[in-house]
């Protein structure tokens, strides 16, 4: 009985070793190298337009969420294996509609309430400006989607961004400038490209995301209560 044990444990210990461990279930709060690789994976499969932090937030939790809704993945937000996979294997075979996630529910600071501003310009938001992406926020970016006929995400990607850019509000939000042109989400060409390679030679970074700046596609990074993750 003894040697039969013995032999048992064995073969346990060695299915054990054959199995391949499971990497971490990222989600929310969490961050790191493996966030960090997440987000630059969610940039390239063209879900995620805000500068890669290795902080899992709010925007990145939404970019993941609509990944996974458009591949018919359990929508949860969080990237498990199955959704880390799908998306490197999405990365560069395209780009989601209506562009990366610049903005999303739980974000908040002075863009939030400029995005805000802009929405009530649009009559898409009847409540209060607070510089809060809420519940009311969330409905009026869902309404101002439908009113231009945009994917309806009830989060603020480069097109809807875009589109509330253009609304003539008291403050202009936030782009790129260079050679006396402005840049902002959804623009392209050979200009973006060279303040892409400058940023990056300055930072060493492969995103050439300038310093003290957020994603080239909307320009400058969130401000965010201390206690957001993103």
């Amino acid at each position: 009985m003894r040697a039969i044990y013995k032999w048992s444990s064995v073969l346990a210990l060695w299915i054990l070793a054959m199995v391949p461990a499971s990497a971490e279930t990222l989600h929310a709060g969490m961050s790191g190298d493996a966030v960090t690789a997440l987000q630059n994976s969610l940039v390239a499969a063209g879900y995620l337009a805000r500068t890669v932090d290795g902080d899992y937030g709010s925007t990145t939790k939404e970019a993941v969420y609509l990944f996974q809704k458009d591949k018919g993945l359990t929508a949860t937000g969080e990237a498990d294996d199955a959704t880390r996979d799908a998306i490197r294997r999405a990365e560069g075979a395209g780009y989601r509609n209506g562009g990366g996630v610049v903005y999303a529910e739980g974000n908040r600071g002075d863009v939030i309430s400029d995005m805000q501003q802009r929405l009530q310009e649009a009559g898409s938001l009847q409540g209060d400006i607070d510089g809060v992406y809420g519940g009311d926020t969330v409905k009026a970016v869902k309404d101002f989607q439908r009113s231009r006929g945009f994917p309806v995400s009830g989060a603020i990607d480069e097109v809807t961004y875009r589109a509330l850019r253009d609304i003539n509000a008291g403050t202009p939000a936030p782009a790129v400038s260079s050679g006396g042109e402005s840049y902002g989400v959804g623009d392209r060409g050979n200009d973006v490209k060279t303040i892409q390679r400058a940023g990056s030679a300055r930072r060493g970074c492969g995103h050439g995301f300038p310093e003290g700046a957020g994603d080239l596609r909307h320009g400058r990074r969130e401000q965010r209560d201390p206690h957001e993750a993103e």
